[in-house]
């Protein structure tokens, strides 16, 4: 029997009999795969029912009756029950409704109606990366949303910056996760998300007004769906982790190096290797594999007026270092929903998680690289007698760097993390177009933590002589109430929606440290508790409690999808402020022009797309400890004579008149796209801070200039102006698809006004700065002395004088650094470093790609920075062997000596007079510039109907693949992380591990 095939376009006429007959059928997408969950519905009836796992259908009607077939994201299909063949009904994508919707402060709106700066990621495209937080799959796939992994050890958080920086006060957006704001997104598991909204300009954040500065993320989670059978999911994801072997010199090479340093200083080297083993620390310390993993189970459904899902997952990463080191978190979410009739419905999310992870010695991997590798691991054997299993490892002869396998081992700490967060809704539409929303989230997080330092001596400062025990807990718990008033309506070619909205928050923190000195027992893991402790008790604790109460609106016009319209007013009333300042005003205004609606554009078929945008804004930010605008008192011991003492001091001095930071922000953008294939957006943007909160110190208005006390002040101004760029190609036929997205950043951040109008010294190498921000320069500038290359003689070295013929370096030597002498004074001070480059890179960019062939998919994520500098600070050990650390491999043959004067790398020297690896100049400084393939994927899926219609996925991927990059160091990524003010310092840090992963998807 044939099985006729029904186009989305077609309609047949009626030709009603009333003969009973049974039909049957198939709905499948274009193409041709089974939709589940699709209505048919008799026309003008209630009577109907839903495809099956299948995507089959029966269904008893009158022979000519008129069947209408939807789903979301496609077109409805109307077709007629003739006879009792089978139908095969194909759903068409329907690209207006596709057009869909995004989520918005307070509320949603069709793409189409867009206005502001808004992008959006699907879920599916995060949960293509296994980590521990989403952020880390968002890294390069949005135009002006910098993502930095500053560390790869477990549990790390990125660094996330949209739109540059403009406080001093942190950088961090806001989080909202289904309308509930401030959740940490370590909590989040990837697989629960299915959208997640970045708000970059203010006339999409001022609605989230004092918490809008940083950008907000909106984060929308998986719902069951009404009238939808049963379906489940499951998601593994097994890995192993791999830090690539760094090239460390040898025992005999490092004893050259080593010699060389004394020799060349016209001293005796004070070791004699005669008697040295040879160690591979990175071998004792690092695991060449470790492993990780991810699992998931989620479900979803729904009847006629109930809608469930939920999931259970687990996430666990161990680290690099032999022995100890792990972070994992187990995770549950249940979202329900129930309507109960056409005017009211209740919903109510739980959300429960717990954390946990084992310390361990992070700092071993970059002390594995310095140590001396003529030293063993542990002590002879006859020296060892004795002594407690803390102490029978070896200490360096020559070195401040500690053993990194004992430091390992006596690593005791254990982190717990109890978190739950609700989340109740109701909804009433009590007329068509209005609807009252009321929502309230509680969310709690709990901690605890204990740690122990035993007892050891391993000679020299390595040592503890009395053990330690540590304790400590905190305890969040936070509250949000929402309340909206929504009202949408149409007359003739006028589109309105309006929103009044209520909002209070409450935020409360509690925490408890404490510690002990000698513990009995240096080994019994039962008494390593507070109480068993004997000496110098302490304890210090803290609760602060801050809340918010807000009065908000937004306005749409939008006028024959033409000519649109947004204005948006929140007013924010602030605990952390008193009197005349505790209340605040953020207003925006944006609009846009649909060129395309218009008639002599509605006709044009290469033509998609063509819109233009402008917003204006303000924003605040809130960033300020609890209490800021009172005095505060510390208390500290100290040593008097042969007593303690407890004195007291002024720590910070009061300020009621401290307000908001206010930050204003324009944006024009223009949005086009070709063949309904190309997609291209713009936008130029500019915001500037104003009445910036910063800490001013010595003020002698206190009658203190002395006391080291700081007050709160608004006094700073930072601007961020800057280009945003991306394009996006996709196609697809019956057993092709395409989507393609490259996007760049181009952002300039400058400091316009700071404490007392004078410039910002920040960063630090061996206790000299590194970064100057002065008010009208660009943040985060090195700020350096300025190395020339290195004198190849002694004639270059007395050729090196000022114009009073005084010798610049008296104390240098052939082969040490030629330091520019910038103002001619003919000394070498601070007045001689410059501006040698940024920290912050001119320049963010994505490239990602997914392509699928029948059943295969292969999917390329690449991204990076242009433009910043590193300060490679790790040269000051590896090219120099400094305090008897290791170097790296070939340096010997590659240091300046009398016969190889055109080297780059300075002469060794255990003095180092001349201030070579002492004093912070570019020498050290290197392109940070990077394109590191983040995500490789490539899967098969294949389909099992005869068994519950399975959809089955394998696929292989590897993260951090490659990068390409001209810095010297382990990972540019990482070593450009840090302070905002002083960032691009690479002082070997957790390097982001290499990872590879199987994995498999089923659905069913």
């Amino acid at each position: 029997m044939g099985v006729p095939a029904v186009n989305a376009n077609e309609l047949y006429g009626m030709d009603v009999v009333q003969q009973q007959i049974s039909v049957k059928g198939v709905v499948v997408d274009n193409q041709g795969e089974p939709v589940i969950g699709a209505s048919v519905v008799q026309e003008n009836t209630t009577h109907g029912t839903i495809t099956d796992l299948n995507g089959e259908f029966k269904l008893t009607v009158s022979v000519g009756a008129m069947l209408k077939i939807t789903f979301i994201g496609y077109k409805d299909v109307i077709v007629k029950a003739l006879g009792t063949e089978t139908l095969k009904v194909v759903l068409v994508e329907d690209t207006e409704t596709l057009d869909e919707v995004v989520v918005v402060g307070y509320g949603v709106v069709k793409k189409s109606d867009l206005t502001s700066s808004i992008s959006t990621v699907k879920g599916n495209e995060l949960q293509k990366v296994a980590s521990g937080n989403p952020l880390s799959a968002l890294q390069g796939k949005v135009s002006g949303v910098q993502i930095t992994n500053t560390s790869g050890a477990p549990g790390s958080t990125p660094r996330v910056i949209i739109r540059g920086v403009t406080s001093q006060n942190g950088s961090e957006p806001l989080y909202v996760v289904d309308g509930i704001p401030g959740v940490s997104m370590n909590s989040i598991n990837s697989n629960d998300i299915l959208s997640m909204e970045i708000l970059k300009d203010a006339a999409a954040t001022s609605i989230y007004g004092t918490r809008g500065s940083n950008g907000v993320v909106l984060i929308t989670t998986k719902k069951g769906r009404t009238n939808s059978p049963m379906k489940f999911s499951v998601s593994l994801k097994q890995g192993i982790q791999h830090i690539p072997r760094p090239e460390i010199a040898s025992a005999e090479e490092y004893k050259k190096v080593y010699n060389a340093r004394f020799e060349n200083d016209g001293m005796t080297p004070p070791v004699d290797f005669a008697n040295s083993v040879e160690t591979d620390w990175w071998k004792e310390v690092v695991r060449p594999l470790a492993p990780m993993g991810e699992y998931n189970f989620s479900f979803e459904g729904g009847g006629e007026k109930f809608a469930y899902s939920g999931s259970l997952g687990y996430y666990r990463q161990e680290s690099q270092t032999k022995g100890k080191g792990y972070w994992d978190r187990l995770s549950a979410r249940v979202n329900l929903e129930y309507t109960v009739n056409k005017y009211v419905k209740f919903g109510q999310d739980f959300v429960p998680r717990i954390e946990n992870s084992e310390s361990f010695y992070e700092a071993g991997i970059g002390t594995a690289m310095q140590y001396d590798p003529t030293i063993p691991v542990y002590r002879p054997l006859e020296e060892r007698e004795g002594l407690d299993e803390f102490s029978i490892y070896s200490h360096s002869r020559h070195t401040t760097v500690w053993n990194p396998v004992a430091s390992q081992a006596r690593t005791f700490g254990q982190n717990k993390w109890f978190g739950f967060l609700s989340n109740t809704y109701a909804q009433v539409e009590p007329i068509k177009g209005l609807v009252l929303r009321t929502q309230f989230g509680f969310n709690t997080l709990h901690s605890e933590n204990n740690g122990f330092v035993p007892e050891f001596n391993l000679g020299g400062t390595e040592k503890q002589d009395i053990n330690k025990v540590t304790a400590g807990f905190s305890s969040r718990y936070d509250w949000t109430w929402n309340n909206t008033l929504t009202y949408m309506t149409q007359i003739e070619k006028h589109h309105l929606t309006g929103m009044l909205g209520f909002v209070m928050e409450e935020n409360n923190t509690h925490s408890l440290s404490a510690s002990r000195e000698a513990v009995p027992n240096n080994y019994n893991e039962a008494l390593r508790y507070i109480n068993a402790g004997t000496l110098n008790d302490k304890a210090n604790g803290i609760k602060n409690s801050s809340s918010l109460m807000s009065y908000l609106g937004r306005f749409m016009y939008n006028y024959d999808n033409r000519y649109y319209l947004t204005a948006t007013y929140r007013i924010d009333g602030s605990s952390k402020f008193v009197g005349k300042n505790q209340y605040a005003h953020f207003p925006s205004v944006s609009a846009a022009y649909n060129l395309k609606n218009e008639s002599f554009l509605q006709d044009n078929n290469w033509l998609s797309a063509l819109k233009l945008r402008a917003s204006w804004g303000k924003v605040g930010n809130q960033n300020i400890p609890v209490g800021a605008f009172e005095d505060k008192i510390v208390s500290n011991q100290v040593v008097l004579g042969n007593d303690v003492a407890v004195g007291s001091k002024l720590s910070a001095i009061a300020n009621k008149d401290i307000k908001w930071e206010v930050v204003e922000d324009y944006n024009i953008g223009v949005d086009v796209g070709f063949c309904n294939r190309v997609n291209l957006s713009a936008e130029w943007f500019t915001k500037k801070s104003h009445d910036m909160l910063m800490q001013a110190s010595n003020l002698l208005i206190t009658g203190l200039p002395m006391s080291g006390a700081k007050m709160w002040t608004n006094i700073g101004s930072m601007k961020a102006t800057g280009l945003e760029f991306s394009v996006n190609v996709s196609d697809y036929s019956k057993d092709f698809k395409y989507d393609i997205g490259l996007n760049f950043t181009t952002i300039k951040n400058t400091a316009e006004k700071l404490v007392d109008n004078a410039p910002q010294y920040t960063g630090s190498f061996l206790g000299l700065t590194t970064h100057k921000t002065e008010p009208g320069g660009e943040i985060g500038r090195f700020y350096l002395y300025k190395a020339d290359g290195l004198f190849k003689s002694k004639e270059e070295v007395e050729a090196h004088k000022n114009k009073d013929g005084n010798l610049i370096q008296p104390k240098a030597q052939p082969g040490d650094i030629r330091f520019v002498d910038m103002n001619g004074d003919g000394v070498l001070d601070e007045d001689d470093k410059y501006y040698a480059g940024s920290s912050l890179p001119k320049v963010t960019f994505g490239l990602n790609s997914h392509f699928e062939y029948k059943g295969f998919d292969l999917s390329i994520s690449i991204n990076g920075n242009l433009g910043n500098k590193i300060f490679n600070s790790q040269k000051q050990r590896l090219e120099n062997g400094y305090a008897g650390v290791n170097v790296r491999k070939g340096l010997f043959n590659e240091v300046w000596t009398e016969n190889n004067i055109n080297a780059s790398i300075p002469r060794l020297s255990e003095k180092d007079l001349n201030g070579n690896f002492k004093k912070p100049s570019t020498y050290f400084l290197e392109n940070g510039s990077y394109a590191k393939i983040q995500n490789l994927q490539i899967g098969y899926t294949f389909h099992l109907k005869s068994f519950y219609n399975m959809k089955w996925r394998i696929f292989a991927s590897a993260q951090n693949l490659y990068t390409f990059t001209k810095y010297s160091g382990a990972d540019p990524e990482v070593a450009s992380g840090g302070g905002i003010l002083s960032s691009g310092i690479d002082w070997f840090p957790y390097a982001q591990p290499k990872t590879f992963i199987l994995g498999l998807n089923l659905n069913f």
